[in-house]
């Protein structure tokens, strides 16, 4: 870790691409530490917080930790003080909910494309993605939340979402997670409708989808779809102009930052935020 003055902030982080998006102008005011994953940041602050070190803050994404928390009472609560955690699934899903939404498909969509595509699934692209990108996430989270055997490594959004009419394969992508016995797959999607309907009917879509997953349904989708031939964009591309237009008014009315500035209120001295 980075040796710090008496009164230096320090972020801790899990990934390459948060450190990205802390390090933009705006952001951050201190150093950060890429922990290389979320069990690294919580183990990280778990020994800082018992050898009493102030002024570090580990940053995290909620990976169905609330969702957790909220069907299953108390357990998986916060871990500690210095922890701050994302509103939504993860910092991915926070920049897509923006309306650095619009700007990735204002830069490499194509107007007449997008009409066409919104005209025939009768809503707006956004809304399309969201419904996509539900069906995968919803799944991830019954493995997780629910304890459903199914196999999430099964899932790959190319094999299952059609080139030509953005649509979705749910029979093959059932039978990729589930297996063929069909006796088992009746079973489990009588488990996963009943979690669909109560626990989840109520619950922001942005804390099932996984942000990933929105990256790639984009990808698939301009390149497909609604994109510009002269303009073709790659997941590193579309991650870069989504976290570069992801507006300093938007990141300051989030939860997330408002955990981050009381943390600076309860540690005065210790700045990791532009004010």
């Amino acid at each position: 870790m980075i040796r710090m003055s008496s009164q230096d902030g320090l972020l801790v982080v899990e990934g390459p691409s948060d450190a990205r998006f802390w390090r933009a102008p705006g952001r951050a005011a201190c150093d950060l530490v890429i922990a290389d994953g979320k069990s690294n940041v919580v183990k990280c602050i778990e020994r800082l917080d018992a050898k009493r070190v102030e002024g570090v803050l580990g940053v995290v994404d909620d990976d169905y930790a609330s969702l957790k928390r909220l069907i299953r009472g108390s357990e998986n609560a916060p871990e500690s003080e210095n922890l701050v955690t994302t509103e939504v699934r993860d910092l991915e899903c926070l920049l897509w909910r923006s309306s650095a939404f619009e700007t990735v498909l204002a830069e490499y969509g194509d107007p007449s494309k997008i009409a066409a595509v919104e005209r025939t699934f009768r809503v707006d692209i956004r809304t399309r993605v969201v419904s996509l990108a539900l069906v995968f996430g919803g799944l991830r989270c019954a493995a997780q939340v629910f304890d459903l055997d199914i196999d999430v490594s099964a899932i790959k959004i190319p094999q299952f979402l059609h080139r030509k009419t953005w649509t979705l394969d749910i029979e093959g992508l059932w039978s990729a997670v589930v297996g063929e016995d069909k006796s088992i797959k009746q079973s489990i999607k009588q488990k996963l409708l009943s979690c669909c309907t109560s626990e989840l009917r109520s619950v922001d879509p942005w804390l099932v989808i996984r942000g990933h997953d929105v990256t790639e349904i984009m990808r698939l989708g301009l390149k497909n779809r609604f994109g510009d031939r002269q303009r073709r964009a790659g997941a590193d591309k579309i991650s870069t102009v989504l976290r570069t237009s992801f507006r300093s008014s938007e990141l300051r009315s989030t939860r997330l930052w408002m955990n981050i500035c009381n943390w600076q209120d309860r540690n005065p001295g210790f700045s990791v935020v532009v004010p």
